[in-house]
């Protein structure tokens, strides 16, 4: 099955067609389910999917990746000046309280 994969990612490459999941599923004739639970599949298309589209490849952790594979399993899009904004103020706040969490702890345990 890896192969038939393989051979469609080459033929979507050469007809310079977008590299998508389904058209990947459609072309093997695998289920996309299989594409997502084989880590060799999923690595094949996943790498030629950023490649196609690096306006979709967002820098950063994998808690950032981690958070966009979650928004991707229940179809919801958060283009990348929402995911800014969301980390804007995410990040600060969570920093903070955990710095003051950290600092309060020996005052707080006579430490």
């Amino acid at each position: 099955m890896l192969d038939r994969v393989r051979d469609v990612l080459g033929q979507l490459r050469r007809e310079r067609s977008r590299v998508t999941f389904a058209a990947v599923a459609r072309g093997a004739d695998v289920s996309r389910t299989f594409l997502y639970q084989k880590g060799e599949a999923r690595r094949l298309v996943a790498g030629q999917t950023i490649k196609d589209r690096p306006e979709k490849a967002t820098p950063g952790s994998l808690a950032t990746l981690l958070w966009r594979r979650i928004l991707h399993q229940h179809d919801t899009q958060a283009d990348l000046g929402h995911f800014t904004r969301l980390g804007l103020v995410t990040v600060p706040t969570t920093l903070l309280a955990s710095t003051v969490a950290l600092w309060g702890m020996p005052h707080t345990i006579g430490t």
